[in-house]
C-alpha cells in the first residue's frame, strides 16, 4: 500500500525556497513517480488560486492518479482552532 501523506501549502510552495528546496522537491519525487499519494484538502487548492506560477507548475508535475483532494470540513475546522489544552495524546 502506497503511503497518503497530507500536503499542505507550504509544503508545495517550499519548493521555490532556497532553506527548503531540497526536502521539498524530494517529496514532490515520492508524488510524481507514484511512490506516495499527494493528499490535499480543497482548502490548500483555493490558497494556491493566489501562489506564483513556479508553485503551480510543481503541483501539475504530479500525475493526477497520485494526488487525492479532500474537503476541509466544519470538524476539520473546529479541531484546527482545538485549544492545545483539549487535544488528546
Amino acid at each position: 500500500m502506497k503511503p497518503r501523506l497530507y500536503t499542505d501549502t507550504s509544503v508545495i510552495g517550499e519548493c521555490l525556497d532556497s532553506e527548503f528546496r531540497e526536502p521539498s522537491i524530494r517529496l514532490m519525487q515520492l508524488f510524481r513517480t507514484g511512490r506516495a499519494i499527494m493528499v490535499f484538502s480543497d482548502l490548500t487548492q483555493l490558497e494556491l488560486n493566489g501562489a506564483p506560477a513556479g508553485v503551480h507548475r510543481a503541483l501539475d508535475t504530479v500525475p493526477e492518479a497520485f494526488k487525492e483532494s479532500i474537503e476541509f470540513t466544519d470538524e476539520a475546522s473546529d479541531l484546527a482552532h482545538c485549544p492545545r489544552s483539549l487535544w488528546r495524546p
